[in-house]
């Protein structure tokens, strides 16, 4: 869509390039790919406490076409549902833990009061990396096509999506109707909100920068 030149893994990610993200997966074997996809939560339920909620879809390896590799580095041929997304993203937040989200935080009855206390929860990443990822999602709306999401006062670490939807009719991906969405955490260097703007087929704007990103900042202040 728009040439860069050379770019740095950090410039990979705050321009959203589809060509950096393959070349960085193209270095990752099929199983370590799938494997990273799956630790994120991605492909299995989150167990939160409402009903229907849907595991979304990522097929194993031996399932996967000559495409699959490279598809899957640019989020296609796989099915998230926002809460699995705001997950992953919290775990970064969280300095590297994934935790079950919950919506009820206690029950009271009178006088008693029953903590709800969160079972699922582990480590996935290292303080080291948390911190990596962070700068590069600061950077993705300081300078990148997150700048639209950025706050006055407050950093934030976060990143732009445009998902092609799949059309009805042919089985393939259109090239009208997207999924665009902003998501990311602030305070950037104390976490206190993870916050996901999703827009089904925005009409202004087909990018997540720009259809979702003023959304985010918005709530956000």
């Amino acid at each position: 869509y728009k040439p860069h030149g050379d770019l740095s893994f950090a410039d990979v990610i705050a321009y959203s390039s589809n060509i950096g993200a393959v070349k960085i997966a193209e270095r990752l074997s099929s199983d370590q790919l799938y494997d990273y996809i799956r630790l994120f939560g991605f492909g299995a339920s989150t167990r939160i406490d409402l009903p229907g909620e849907h595991d979304g879809f990522i097929r194993p390896p031996r399932q996967w076409s000559t495409f699959s590799h490279d598809s899957l580095a640019l989020g296609q041929e796989l099915t998230a549902t926002p809460i699995q997304l705001i997950r992953a993203f919290a775990a970064v937040a969280n300095g590297g833990w994934l935790v079950q989200p919950r919506v009820v935080d206690r029950i009271v009855q009178g006088a008693n009061v029953k903590a709800v206390t969160t079972r699922d929860r582990r480590r996935i990443l290292s303080r080291r990396t948390v911190d990596q990822l962070t700068s590069m999602l600061v950077n993705a709306v300081a300078y990148g096509t997150g700048k639209p999401a950025a706050l006055d006062g407050y950093a934030v670490a976060g990143k732009t999506g445009t998902a092609q939807k799949v059309d009805r009719v042919t089985g393939r991906y259109s090239h009208q109707k997207v999924l665009a969405s902003f998501v990311g955490y602030t305070p950037a260097e104390n976490p206190q909100l993870v916050i996901l703007v999703m827009l089904d087929e925005p009409r202004r704007s087909r990018w997540g920068s720009l259809a979702a990103g003023p959304v985010f900042k918005r709530i956000a202040e």
